[in-house]
């Protein structure tokens, strides 16, 4: 079983700062990427971006704070294994045109970059950056870029911290797999009368299950359940907490049903519409609603019997 993630993923940039990692942004830029070099698969950005987001949050650290280093070499692994070398140098292109910045060879700026990106203190902090100053003298260097001072405390620390973010295989269905694994249409016949009802109502759609990253990806919109169920704004809870759990039960017959067709995969469960949704038919305001509106986003969890890895809310 694939555990659900809620966790926020960090990076650090190379002048220490700390900012959110946002699938979407890495998404945009990606599509671009495609774009700049005229390859016409720019769809797969998606893909590629929920990867990477799959990659960070699986990886086995106590800490969710990662190097801009590493995310760029994770990216570069996953687009040259896919076979867009192209788009690789497209990325690289975008990380390169980063402001060059350096710090100062000495104990005590070199203590403070070091502290922002290994979990060290106290001695051990003081002998890392003194060994590092030591190799930056010899050296003939005064100044050093942060990747390189980083490295080099690596290469001195006594623990083993990994240089490169594991790609689990599990990421990748194999080479020679069809581009797409699954698709709606192939899996509705074998749904029952009941569930296909709501793709009928637009209230489900499943996003192909692509070999870039086999996962299990359905969006819900509640305008489009709200109108299948014919309900009455304004809603409360306890009038469809019932019918969120039934929708639940169908999602959990689609999951299966990918599930006996491509096997385990990650659950992405994506509701658009949840502030238009909170307004017209919760008749409640946003986002002061959207606590209220979550909740009944839950009873779906409660009829599928699990959670979802990831839930994105529009």
């Amino acid at each position: 079983m694939i555990k659900s993630s809620d966790q926020s993923i960090w990076i650090r940039e190379p002048d220490g700062t700390l900012n959110v990692f946002e699938v979407d942004t890495v998404h945009s830029q990606l599509y671009a990427a495609f774009a700049r070099t005229g390859r016409s698969e720019g769809y797969l950005a998606e893909d590629l971006a929920l990867a990477l987001e799959f990659i960070l949050l699986s990886t086995e650290r106590e800490s969710r704070i990662f190097l801009r280093s590493e995310i760029d070499g994770a990216l570069g692994r996953m687009l040259a294994d896919a076979g867009y070398p192209e788009v690789l140098a497209a990325w690289r292109e975008r990380s390169s045109a980063a402001i060059e910045l350096t710090v100062t060879a000495r104990p005590a700026p070199l203590s403070e970059l070091i502290a922002n990106h290994l979990a060290v203190e106290g001695p051990a902090l003081e002998r890392l950056a003194r060994r590092v100053a030591d190799a930056a003298f010899k050296l003939g260097m005064t100044e050093l870029r942060p990747p390189l001072a980083v490295e080099l405390a690596r290469q001195y620390e006594r623990d083993d911290i990994p240089r490169e973010l594991p790609v689990p295989a599990s990421v990748f269905a194999p080479i020679d797999a069809p581009g797409v694994l699954a698709t709606e249409a192939a899996i509705m016949p074998g749904l029952s009368m009941a569930t296909r009802e709501y793709f009928t109502a637009g209230a489900f759609e499943l996003t192909p299950v692509s070999r870039y990253f086999p996962s299990f990806r359905v969006r819900v919109r509640l305008m489009a359940l709200a109108g299948f169920r014919r309900w009455t704004p304004p809603v409360t809870e306890m009038m469809v907490c019932g019918d969120f759990v039934e929708a639940g039960r169908r999602l959990a017959e689609l999951r299966q049903a990918v599930r006996e067709a491509v096997g385990e995969l990650p659950f992405y469960l994506n509701v658009p519409d949840l502030p238009a949704f909170t307004t017209e038919v919760m008749e409640s305001e946003w986002p002061q609603g959207r606590k209220s509106a979550l909740e009944l986003v839950r009873y779906l969890f409660d009829g599928l019997g699990e959670k979802p890895f990831k839930l994105r809310i529009g």
